[in-house]
């Protein structure tokens, strides 16, 4: 099957494709610029700088932050929560953790826990068609008293849609540092982090935010100082301890400057059209998505209909296997989706489906109502 044949619908991995001006902002600056950003004071070097800072001005518009120095750029989402959690918890501190929560998230605290650094508690909603009661984690907090509270934004499995702000206000009432995995909220959904007051919080550049993977960071609040994950070289002035202030005090090593002029076209492209019209579009599609999956007699993770909840939907079909599903999808119609357990263990034990799997279908900015004929007529053909 060619190329142009194929229909992505799996844009909750990694968007694709991408605006035509993220892959020409890359290719500039490697033929026009390729500097390197805090290594020399001469004219490309410069410019690099310049490009990185661009990049923390861009996702501070896109996350509602006032003070760009507060985004440390990273390798993504999971460097960042990584140098979150390692770098705020100290032993003896009580972590209370959604078990819809990404590997990336899980992983850590896993080994943080097993080596006794921390004691780590789960919570999940009341089933996995819900967000979060504010008034049951209130209850929790209460009895728990955690340090530190985490839980992702949107869940890449369940979709769900969670009340950031209204969670934060409950953990902080408890006295509770709030991590937010926002990998699958940037971009999507619009954000308030500095209103909502969430202390800290991880994104990834190559999803909504429509940037090359490899792409990504950390939002720390005012007072948040993370110890760094990883120490190395600077474009500072040379010392034997890192610096203390953000953003250079998580960052060493070479900038991905290439990369980062590509998720600041990608996040430009975002706010030009505005985070919430791409939204009610995406959800138009997702509306008709949910009829098809109904229709054809599947089972829905997550809310039932597309309130509360980003354009993807995961799904089982009774007596069809998730993967042997996805791969028909691929085969027959040129349909790429993703099937498995996403790295999300938690969120597929909550709604069944740990034993088998799902098909995810996720939307993004560039489909279109023809991709849903195409999986409208072959989904029905897999199944008949």
């Amino acid at each position: 099957m060619s190329e142009s044949r194929y229909i992505y619908l799996d844009n909750s991995a990694t968007s694709w494709p991408k605006p035509p001006a993220v892959a020409e902002a890359m290719t500039r600056f490697l033929t026009e610029e390729g500097g390197s950003a805090g290594r020399g004071s001469h004219t490309r070097a410069i410019q690099a700088a310049q490009s990185v800072f661009a990049t923390r001005e861009a996702a501070a518009r896109l996350f509602g932050v006032t003070r760009p120095q507060r985004i440390c750029l990273g390798s993504g989402a999971t460097w960042a929560l990584n140098q979150a959690l390692y770098g705020l918890l100290k032993p003896g501190d009580r972590v209370l953790a959604c078990v819809t929560n990404h590997n990336a998230v899980r992983r850590p605290l896993l080994d943080l826990a097993r080596r006794g650094l921390i004691e780590l508690d789960w919570f999940a909603p009341s089933d996995h068609t819900r967000p979060h009661d504010p008034d049951d984690l209130d209850r929790l907090l209460g009895e728990k008293r955690p340090r530190m509270l985490c839980l992702n934004h949107v869940s890449n499995v369940l979709g769900t849609v969670q009340p950031l702000a209204e969670l934060t206000g409950v953990a902080h009432a408890h006295g509770a540092l709030v991590l937010a995995d926002i990998a699958q909220a940037s971009g999507v959904v619009p954000l308030e982090l500095e209103r909502w007051g969430v202390d800290v919080a991880a994104f990834t550049g190559h999803k909504g935010m429509l940037g090359p993977q490899g792409t990504g960071g950390l939002y720390a609040a005012p007072g948040v100082e993370p110890i760094p994950l990883l120490r190395g070289g600077g474009g500072t002035p040379t010392s034997e301890d890192m610096p203390e202030e953000l953003p250079e005090r998580l960052e060493c090593g070479t900038y991905n400057v290439v990369g980062l002029v590509g998720l600041t076209a990608g996040i430009g492209w975002v706010l030009d059209r505005g985070v919430e019209e791409l939204h009610r579009q995406k959800t138009r599609l997702l509306k008709r998505l949910l009829g098809i999956l109904g229709k054809n007699g599947a089972r829905l993770l997550g809310p039932p209909d597309a309130l509360g909840r980003v354009p993807l939907a995961a799904f089982t079909v009774p007596g069809r296997d998730a993967n042997r599903l996805a791969a028909d999808l691929e085969e027959r119609g040129g349909i790429q989706v993703r099937s498995g357990l996403h790295c999300a263990p938690g969120a597929h034990g909550l709604a069944g489906t740990l034993e088998t799997g799902a098909v995810r279908i996720s939307l993004g900015p560039f489909n279109t109502e023809d991709d849903l004929d195409v999986l409208d007529r072959t989904l029905g053909e897999i199944l008949a």
